[in-house]
């Protein structure tokens, strides 16, 4: 079998070369975006592997796999809403994602997030950078176990970071159209978003949003565009 893949990093890359040895298939990998013109390069292939998560992918590409007589486009990524799945599907080809990320990686940096917030810890790393040792009321932080946690959105990830949360002795409420009977020992559920996060020190706000909306928020954030953030 041989396959190409896309928009592959270094990481990437060496995560490929130990997959073919393991394998024993044929590998092309490539650093280039799957393009209108990339895509030539996959004449020849069995199918295509394909990392790229953002900007967007060209409608040639279809009907271009299809001639080729590729089948499936793997995906390095859960997230697939760059493709258009009914031009896939009148192209015969298949489009399949991974199903998950380790939920335990995502809730512990949740947690660490959270802690850097509220111990001012990047204020304290960039003092000692600059060989400032000095005790400061700006590096003053706050006890875990004496702040009220809202979890919105208690699936794998939210459940773990409950958990987490749980473990310093915060108050845990939290808010999911679906209830998780495994927390309710630990988090009391909220009728709405807006009473979970009343008075809540610290929100996890499980998103939704497909990766564009994402990108877009983070582009408003750094904008400072409040009314554009609620518009979204």
């Amino acid at each position: 079998m041989k396959l190409i893949l896309y928009h592959a990093n270094a990481m990437m890359k060496e995560i490929a070369e130990n997959w073919v040895k393991e394998n024993q298939i044929e590998v092309t990998v490539l650093s280039e975006l799957l393009t209108a013109e990339s895509v030539k390069l996959a004449k020849g292939y069995d199918g295509i592997i394909n990392s790229q998560a953002a900007g967007t992918i060209d409608k040639e590409i279809y009907s271009t796999l299809r001639e080729y007589g590729i089948r499936q486009i793997a995906l390095v990524s859960a997230g697939y809403e760059l493709y258009d799945l009914k031009l896939a599907t009148e192209n015969n080809l298949v489009i399949t994602n991974v199903p998950s990320y380790s939920p335990e990686s995502i809730a512990e940096y949740t947690v660490l997030t959270g802690l850097n917030l509220v111990r001012n810890n990047n204020t304290i790393i960039a003092s000692v950078a600059k060989n400032d040792f000095r005790w400061q009321p700006s590096i003053c932080g706050r006890v875990m176990g004496d702040m009220k946690v809202a979890i919105i959105g208690t699936g794998r990830i939210g459940q773990i970071t409950a958990k987490l949360f749980h473990g310093f002795g915060c108050e845990l409420v939290g808010f999911d159209l679906y209830q998780n009977e495994g927390i309710k020992s630990i988090l009391t559920y909220k009728d709405s978003i807006e009473e979970a996060v009343k008075d809540a020190d610290i929100v996890y706000p499980k998103s939704w949003a497909p990766f564009a909306a994402m990108e877009k928020r983070t582009n408003l954030y750094a904008e400072g565009d409040s009314e554009g953030i609620k518009k979204l």
